[in-house]
């Protein structure tokens, strides 16, 4: 539910804090999702069809279409998507999931007693097209009210996640607490979620309708700025305007809590000098936890995280396709469609998964992407050699000088941040290549150069005469 009414609320008082954002400007961003929310949507949408996605085994497989599509869709745009998923709801909030549970079961059971009336309809009632008609636009709503994404659906789409390579966070308790942990402490740049109570956590921009055309972003500094509000008041008015973890003040709406807050500057004081609290006019509810409310929207659970684990990895495209054909149900044609795209994003991806010339390590129950590196390096080194082999006779007077090979594999696992600005002499915009790998323009190559890391090794030559020392570089991709 996040903050009832908070978006009316900023608009009214605090418009500046209010942005247009476009998809261009999310390029090389990192986002966090609140990941619940867009499978939940996604999930909804589909089932506006009628029924939902199912696999072999007849359960429903929605989910992780959606978690596949969102993520391909958002790397396709540019930004570095980081999903978090909810953990273990807090104590304070399972009054008000209880009651959701409810009305959820509620819809199930009328979804189930209206499928009866279209399967099987009484022998003495005949349902003409415009009957059916209503009764199937019955039927969607009823299945949109009843979606719910369970806690091992959420697994197995984190799974998915992981083997993309995508950052994602398994939440301890709610996942708005753990994206503002994130945004806190400046590990990503803007949340994505259409829940407003990520402000109240201490996001510094939320960013909602995202990747639509409609898409906003919202500042917490500028909120507080404008609105002349300590973050503790900005906290109080929340609570005042209605959130997931206690009863509110009856009687209050959304302008008189932002009057009341600037005028009395807390809960505490409105409470014990408000003369229409004084009159019971406006109303203390008896589960008025707004104590415990603020206390954890300032200090709530979250796991810690370093810029290292918001780092896209290489996907692990192998395991990903076995997981989404066998156990799923997708066809090979679109599972292989999903890999291509990845495999040009990733430049040499294609090269360390060739099925084809690593088909024989596919026997090796210990496979992993080091051991696929290491035996790529192999098969690659004659297309990758940058220099002739020297067939001539040793010569006895200079030692052999030609430039080392280039090969592919394993590498120190420290990155260097200096190695764009080392290796930038060496790419030319007439050629667009850089060590026999092909760029389209120079941001492209300013974009994958920071990420090699480079390791030398070194192979000794014994010639009959000289001892010569040649350097390789073994260069990879992450």
């Amino acid at each position: 539910m996040g903050i009832k009414n908070l978006m009316k609320v900023l608009k009214e008082n605090v418009p500046n804090s209010i942005h247009d954002i476009t998809i261009k400007e999310l390029n090389h961003k990192k986002v966090a999702i609140d990941t619940s929310i867009i499978l939940y949507q996604y999930v909804t949408a589909v089932r506006s069809n009628g029924e939902d996605l199912k696999g072999p085994d007849g359960k429903s497989t929605s989910h992780i279409q959606g978690i596949l599509s969102k993520s391909l869709n958002y790397l396709k745009m540019g930004m570095i998507p980081v999903f978090v998923f909810d953990g273990k709801p807090p104590e304070l909030k399972m009054r008000i999931l209880n009651d959701r549970s409810k009305i959820k079961k509620e819809a199930i059971n009328k979804l189930i007693e209206l499928e009866e009336k279209v399967t099987k309809p009484e022998s003495d009632i005949v349902l003409d097209d415009e009957t059916i008609e209503m009764l199937e636009a019955e039927k969607i709503k009823l299945l949109k009210q009843s979606v719910s994404i369970s806690h091992s659906e959420m697994l197995q789409a984190y799974e998915i996640v992981k083997l993309l390579g995508i950052p994602a966070f398994l939440a301890p308790e709610e996942a708005d607490s753990q994206c503002a942990y994130l945004s806190i402490n400046k590990l990503v740049d803007f949340i994505a979620s259409e829940d407003m109570d990520l402000l109240t956590f201490g996001s510094k921009i939320i960013i909602r309708n995202f990747t639509k055309k409609n898409m906003i972003k919202i500042n917490l500094n500028e909120i507080l700025s404008e609105g002349k509000l300590t973050m503790d008041q900005f906290i109080d008015i929340c609570i005042l305007l209605g959130c997931d973890y206690t009863d509110t003040i009856d009687g209050i709406g959304p302008k008189r809590a932002w009057e009341l807050i600037t005028k009395y500057g807390s809960l505490e004081e409105l409470i014990t000098k408000d003369k229409k609290i004084a009159q019971a006019k406006y109303k203390l509810p008896d589960n008025f936890r707004y104590e415990e409310s603020r206390e954890y929207f300032k200090n709530p659970r979250h796991i810690p995280a370093t810029p290292a684990d918001l780092e896209l990895k290489v996907p692990q495209l192998n395991e990903l396709k076995e997981l989404l054909i066998t156990k799923y149900g997708f066809s090979e044609d679109n599972v292989e469609k999903n890999i291509k795209f990845l495999r040009k994003k990733y430049n040499i991806i294609d090269k360390i998964y060739d099925d084809k010339k690593i088909a024989e390590m596919n026997e090796d129950p210990f496979i992993d992407d080091e051991k696929i590196l290491l035996k790529k390096s192999k098969l690659n080194t004659s297309k990758l050699n940058t220099s002739k082999p020297n067939t001539s006779k040793p010569n006895t007077s200079k030692p052999n000088t030609s430039k080392p090979n280039i090969t592919i594999g394993t590498v120190a696992k420290k990155k260097s941040n200096s190695i764009q600005t080392k290796y930038k002499s060496s790419f030319s915009d007439n050629s667009n290549k850089f060590n026999g790998l092909k760029f389209d323009n120079l941001n492209e190559f300013n974009d994958i150069v920071p990420n090699i890391q480079a390791n030398t090794q070194t192979n000794t030559q014994t010639n009959t005469q000289t001892n010569t020392k040649t350097n390789t570089k073994l260069i990879s991709y992450n």
